[in-house]
């Protein structure tokens, strides 16, 4: 998605990337009255989603192998249709590390492939890594991903792209003295994240969510990062001076207003008193 000199995209970013990729997907696996098909990618990669500056756009390419299906078609007719074709050209399942393993063994192809590929892109946003390497052991991502999850006291933290740095601390000056901020990467926000991706690379088809099950799930989470003041969604700042669980503040909105917070806008817990 990215040159290799371009700086690393922060979380809110790749959220956001994730969110706008689902609802370009949900398009395209949406029938309508006037269109009763739906289209499968059939290729869905990080190399397949289009940034445009600064993230502001974020568009599906390459529909070299797409494959339209009426959406009145039974499972039967489906199936024979993905035979005739993966038999006359297998490349035309996809990007291998992409591929969901039944695909690589049956060529059956249905919405839910994508969504396994999408969970695949979901992993890169979230680690950084590539989904094949074969430096590592075993050279699977999603493998590499899973059997982390699988072991006793895991920390959600530690898949996280070491280029975004969430411990260390910046520094902005308010009229009344230097302010300490951290960016407000939670836990709880990448462990949401981890899930969603989770249930996208489900072995069973059946098991795994539908694009617009997966929409509204990147919806909600790219709304936590959303200034309780100002209102707009971006990296959020959290302020020393918060206490509370609402301590989700813009660091524009927290200098500018500072001065009109005695209590947290939402709860009314007082402000951490200034040393």
């Amino acid at each position: 998605m990215l040159k290799d000199n371009t700086p690393p995209l922060s979380w809110y970013t790749r959220i956001k990337i994730a969110y706008e990729t689902a609802n370009g997907l949900s398009y395209l696996h949406s029938a309508y009255d006037n269109c009763p098909e739906i289209v499968i990618h059939h290729d869905i990669k990080t190399e397949n989603i289009l940034l445009g500056s600064n993230c502001e756009t974020v568009k599906l390419g390459d529909f070299g192998i797409v494959r339209r299906i009426d959406s009145n078609m039974d499972l039967t007719e489906i199936n024979q249709i993905n035979q005739i074709e993966t038999n006359y050209n297998f490349e035309a399942i996809g990007t291998r590390g992409y591929i969901c393993p039944a695909l690589a063994q049956t060529g059956e192809v249905s919405t839910k492939t994508d969504i396994y590929s999408f969970g695949v892109v979901l992993f890169e946003l979230l680690t950084g890594s590539n989904p094949l390497d074969s430096t590592l052991t075993p050279p699977n991502l999603v493998d590499r991903i899973l059997n982390q999850l699988a072991l006793p006291n895991f920390n959600c933290v530690t898949l996280l792209d070491p280029r975004i740095n969430i411990s260390e601390p910046s520094f902005a000056q308010s009229r009344h003295k230097c302010h300490t901020f951290s960016l407000q990467v939670s836990p709880e926000s990448i462990q949401d994240f981890i899930s969603i991706a989770v249930e996208c690379v489900s072995h069973s088809p059946s098991n795994r969510p539908s694009i617009d099950q997966v929409q509204g799930k990147l919806k909600k989470l790219l709304n936590s990062n959303t200034c309780i003041c100002c209102g707009v969604q971006s990296d959020i700042l959290s302020p020393s001076t918060l206490t509370c669980d609402h301590s989700t503040i813009c660091s524009l909105c927290f200098l500018s207003k500072f001065q009109q917070f005695s209590s947290c806008p939402i709860c009314k817990i007082p402000l951490r008193p200034n040393n």
